[in-house]
């Protein structure tokens, strides 16, 4: 059976990965370059793919290239035991060339990594109960540069999630950016990072991805129906864009669908496209039943404020009298929970609920 063109929910490869041409391209260039680069944007705007994307065509030109998933990291030991295997895996594929590697270290690095090469070639940590961890991921990090130097190639390392940092300590999040101040070999990507660390950071390029230009995504959604024996036309994929916002997820969603609904007479329709949307906020409503349910009373009201009254100028007096808000502190302690848990995101003076779907379940069940 044909499998479906449209994927979502997880970073995508190979035909499943939507342009992002000039992105990807600066990015090769900017980290080929020896340029630290920090690449932001909003959730599920496809940037892990992007970077898993890059990462691998910087493979594919002899760059060692080293990708950790910080979501994976819930702990210190953890960082250092993904870091280690990543970094060791890409750029040492014999045990004999590792065991040099590991020799040639300079003394000091080597006593505060206390290595073990087994008999079968496995590489651990051999960690004390009273260790220091923040030493030992310290050492672990300067490793990408004594990698780079052994190896005579550029390094390319990659921290996706670091704004979320699983359980790691400031003092180790702080490392991860100061690293790079001090090794002149290894390029640096940050995924994820807020802004304003950023701004904090010296010489690092900073790469805003937005959302996918119309023309890309209709060529791409005309493409992948069409490639699976689908018929669509122009004025549908504009009312999927438009339904999605022309969000790359929601976009994908819809698409996915669609597909999966309309597989026996392959063509895609108006009236398709709403069975569709309707299908979603069925299959999900126990989720966004969870979501609800998980709020505030205050912050359920002030959601729903912003969801019919478009959540432009939500300090006014109008606003706030309105909807029945309160005092303005309630309504900022609310907004700032609201966008911790980046239910919320803020353009402007303007808040908006960041799930589409999520705002018409609201509107539907709530209104």
């Amino acid at each position: 059976m044909t499998q479906n063109p449209f994927q979502y929910g997880a970073p995508v490869s190979g035909d499943f990965f939507t342009d992002r041409y000039r992105e990807r391209e600066f990015l090769i260039s900017e980290l080929s370059g020896i340029h630290n680069v920090v690449l932001s944007g909003q959730p599920q705007y496809g940037k892990s793919s992007l970077a898993r994307k890059v990462m691998s065509e910087l493979e594919h030109r002899g760059v060692v290239t080293v990708y950790v998933d910080l979501e994976r990291a819930y702990s210190p030991m953890r960082f250092i035991e993904i870091y280690l295997a990543e970094l060791l895996r890409a750029a040492f594929r014999q045990p004999k060339e590792l065991r040099t590697f590991i020799q040639d270290l300079d003394p000091q690095l080597k006593q505060n990594l206390p290595f073990q090469l087994e008999k079968n070639d496995e590489l651990i940590l051999d960690l004390e109960e009273n260790s220091d961890l923040e030493v030992i991921a310290r050492s672990v990090l300067e490793l990408a540069q004594h990698t780079a130097k052994y190896k005579k190639r550029t390094c390319v390392v990659c921290f996706d999630e670091v704004s979320q940092g699983g359980n790691l300590s400031r003092t180790l999040r702080k490392q991860l950016l100061d690293i790079a101040n001090v090794h002149d070999q290894v390029a640096y990507l940050w995924v994820s990072l807020t802004e304003q660390t950023a701004k904090d950071q010296k010489n690092i390029v900073h790469v805003g991805l937005e959302k996918i230009e119309d023309r890309y995504m209709k060529a791409y959604i005309k493409t992948r129906f069409e490639n699976t024996g689908f018929r669509i036309i122009e004025s549908i994929i504009d009312e999927i864009l438009e339904a999605a916002n022309g969000h790359p997820h929601f976009t994908q969603m819809i698409c996915c669908q669609l597909w999966n609904q309309g597989h026996s007479g392959k063509v895609i329709t108006n009236k398709n496209v709403a069975q569709a949307i309707e299908t979603i906020l069925e299959v999900h409503s126990d989720f966004y039943s969870f979501l609800w349910s998980d709020l505030s009373l205050h912050q359920k009201n002030l959601i729903l404020a912003i969801c019919k009254g478009g959540g432009q100028k939500v300090f006014s007096q109008d606003f706030v009298g309105r909807y029945g808000l309160g005092s303005f502190s309630t309504v900022q302690k609310s907004l700032n929970r609201l966008l911790e848990r980046q239910m919320l995101e803020r353009r402007g003076d303007h808040y908006l609920l960041r799930n589409m779907f999520f705002q018409r379940w609201l509107l539907r069940r709530m209104a």
